[in-house]
């Protein structure tokens, strides 16, 4: 464990230790890899508050969706759907960009964090909500590619995730490393 993070995995130190050279410098494919090693706080134990997370915040944004196209005329079906759809995307960017969680993550006690540790950016939220359009989307297998990714990834990222350079970590650990 370093002293500086505490909660640094082991290979990442261990990655660190290995780049270290007698000028100092880190060998490129070391460098690289270091980068890439881990998170600074634990994604561990993570599976299942995500699990939790999802249903709540699915249903939740579901019903804002539902009320929001509900507003509109029902002859309008087109603008109902898009209507319906920006609600229930705009749910996790407004909320990840704001917080760094949604509710059902700030139920659940998890939230969306940078590799660093800093909290998600408005972009890196932009990112995993553009991703979700692929990964729970019901016409595209549901939930299942966003399910298989975190339960086989090593940091139990979903793609958005991957692509975001974002984690999913329980928010008490973040605390007690700030």
């Amino acid at each position: 464990m370093n002293e500086q993070n505490p909660y640094q995995s082991p290979e990442a130190e261990s990655y660190a230790n290995a780049a270290a050279t007698k000028d100092g410098a880190a060998p490129p494919e070391l460098a690289i890899a270091s980068n890439d090693s881990s998170p600074a706080v634990s994604t561990g134990n993570t599976v299942l508050p995500r699990h939790i997370a999802a249903i709540l915040d699915n249903l939740i944004a579901m019903i804002l969706g539902v009320m929001a196209a509900k507003a509109i005329n029902e002859d309008l079906l087109a603008v109902q759907s898009l209507l319906f759809v920006a609600t229930y995307l705009g749910y996790y960017f407004l909320f990840e960009g704001f917080i760094s969680r949604t509710p059902g993550k700030l139920l659940t006690g998890v939230m969306v964090i940078q590799f660093d540790g800093g909290r998600c950016t408005w972009r890196q939220s932009l990112i995993r909500t553009c991703f979700r359009l692929l990964e729970v989307n019901p016409a595209l297998l549901g939930a299942i590619p966003a399910a298989l990714s975190i339960v086989l990834s090593r940091h139990h990222q979903r793609f958005g995730d991957k692509m975001a350079r974002t984690v999913v970590v329980l928010s008490r650990r973040v605390r007690k490393q700030r």
